[in-house]
Formats: C-alpha cells, structure tokens, sequence
C-alpha cells in the first residue's frame, strides 16, 4: 500500500502560454517499495491557431527498499517535447520526442529514447476518415544488468536501435 501527495499547478503566463509545475512524494505504507521524490515542469503554447507546442522535464528520486539485499536507489529524468502544425482544415505535421534516463546506484544506466514525426488528417467536413503515419527512431541503452560492484560480473550493456513506419486510420 502506498500514500501519494502533491501538488500541481498551471500558471497562464499569457494567451495561450501556459506553464505547469508539480512536486510529488511517495511513502510506502505497507510492502516492500521504496519512497520516491519527484518535481517536474512543463510549459504548453497555443497562441496561434496554426501551432501547438508542449515541453515538460520530470526528475523523480526513488529510495532503496529495505527488505532488499542490494541497493535499489535510483534517479530519473524525464524530458517529453511536442510540436504540431496544422497545414490546412485537414491536415496537421506532427513531431514528439520522449527522452528517459534512468541512473541506478549500484549497477549500471538505462536510457530510452523514441523521436517521432508523422502527419495527421482529419476530415473535418463530414467527419468520416480520420488517419495518422508517422515514423519513430527508438534507442535504448541498458546497462542496468552491470554492477558497479567488482564482485559481481557484468553482464555488459544492450543497445538497441530501430527505425519504425506505421500508418493508422479509421
């Protein structure tokens, strides 16, 4: 069983300008979990009708669990970044980037990352198509079998890398 409180709040710093920030922790009440930390802040443009953007960086700190022999502490951040741009009624260039970085005290790192870029159309007038393609590069790095610990051996580090397509409609 675990209690979460925080806050959130949104500051409208102009027309169409927002900015967001929170402060979360975690605290184990009953299990085995470890308590965790995390701030975060974001900010959302909407200003002109043909833009749209959002950015947000979150760093969560997370405690090691007692119960565990190992040390389980880690950090993460968490940076996320959106633009779109309508071309017309129907159709809207849409680019997304997902940035995660995981750094573990007593083995090694992970890091993730997915940059997209599709278009999107809509039929606006009557509603009856809606489609979306897009194309990702995924990387993922993880080091998180390592030990730093010369004890132990490693394992060594994974990576990974692909190019994904897709298209969607209904």
């Amino acid at each position: 069983l675990q209690l979460a409180s925080g806050v959130r709040h949104f500051w409208d710093l102009r027309e169409g300008l927002r900015m967001n920030a929170a402060i979360e922790h975690l605290n184990v009440i009953d299990g085995s979990a470890a308590p965790a930390r995390a701030v975060s802040v974001g900010v959302d443009y909407s200003a002109h009708p043909l833009w749209r953007a959002s950015t947000r960086l979150e760093h969560r700190r997370s405690g090691d669990i007692a119960s565990t022999p190992d040390n389980d502490r880690f950090n993460t951040t968490l940076w996320t970044g959106m633009v779109a741009r309508k071309l017309d009624r129907d159709w809207t260039l849409l680019g997304r980037n997902h940035l995660l970085a995981t750094k573990y005290a007593a083995r090694g790192d992970v890091l993730q990352n997915r940059a997209q870029v599709g278009a999107a159309y809509r039929d606006t007038d009557r509603n009856r198509m809606n489609a979306l393609g897009k194309l990702e590069y995924k990387l993922e790095r993880d080091a998180s079998n390592s030990s730093r610990d010369a004890s132990n051996a490693d394992v060594g580090e994974l990576k990974s890398r692909a190019w994904i397509a897709s298209a969607h409609a209904d």
